[in-house]
């Protein structure tokens, strides 16, 4: 799409039709999402899977380098 005086005040309006959807709950909600604490649990799963998928089990030399707790949470 490309990007025209015209588009921008469409695109102005459409979001002014629908800003009632936009609550402080739902913004927040989604802002959580890319927070440290989400970011960590992810790596963390990600991880594990990786270590999975490469052979037996290593949870022991991933705890060597993480705290265990989030070796547990994930």
């Amino acid at each position: 799409m490309t990007q025209t005086p015209a588009s921008l005040c469409d695109a102005v309006e459409r979001f002014e039709d629908c800003s009632h959807a936009f609550t402080i709950a739902a913004c927040r909600r989604n802002a959580e999402r890319f927070g440290a604490a989400d970011f960590r649990r992810r790596f963390i799963v990600e991880v594990l899977n990786v270590m999975a998928k490469a052979g037996p089990s290593r949870e022991s030399e991933l705890t060597s380098v993480m705290p265990p707790a989030y070796v547990k949470a994930a």
